[in-house]
């Protein structure tokens, strides 16, 4: 396991939250355009997030709830293996004491 991979999984995570933030802050703006987060694998086998503009104004709350709950579950899961990683490391060491 890359605990890399894990770490831009988890900054993939908060970004997805920090958009579904600002978007629900901004629910009452005037011709304001929600902000998206698209995810892509990269080569390494971690996730490149960027950040996009809906084409239109407005923001649909129902969407920004599902994103946060995603990005909660993306960043947990990612923090588990991290954990899990740290974990077995500290067996091993254990193990060759």
């Amino acid at each position: 396991m890359n605990v890399s991979s894990s770490v831009s999984g988890m900054r993939a995570a908060d970004l997805m939250m920090s958009a579904a933030a600002d978007n629900t802050a901004n629910l009452d703006t005037p011709d304001y355009r929600a902000e998206r987060v698209d995810l892509a694998s990269t080569s390494s086998g971690g996730v490149q997030a960027s950040v996009t503009r809906a084409d239109q104004p407005g923001v649909d709350l129902a969407q920004e709830a599902v994103t946060e709950v995603v990005g909660k579950l993306l960043y947990t899961a990612n923090a588990k293996a991290v954990e899990a990683q740290r974990d077995t490391e500290q067996s091993l060491f254990d193990a060759l004491a």
